[in-house]
């Protein structure tokens, strides 16, 4: 899979960040492939439904220290 995105940080104070994102995955290769059947107009057609995993993903995020020296 192929991928594109953005993320954000913005610093908000001291080393407080707030993290925001969008990526866009690229299907390249079938992941599940269903066959299957449905009626239309008394009709029964047969077909077979291909995913590749393309979407959306979003994230949004708070970054908080732990240890600071």
């Amino acid at each position: 899979m192929a991928e594109a995105g953005l993320d954000m940080n913005i610093s908000i104070f001291w080393n407080l960040t707030f993290t925001i994102g969008a990526h866009y995955s690229f299907g390249l290769q079938p992941m599940e492939k269903i066959d299957l059947t449905y009626l239309i107009s008394n009709e029964t057609h047969e077909g077979t439904v291909v995913s590749k995993g393309t979407g959306w993903k979003f994230n949004a995020g708070l970054k908080l220290p732990f240890f600071s020296k």
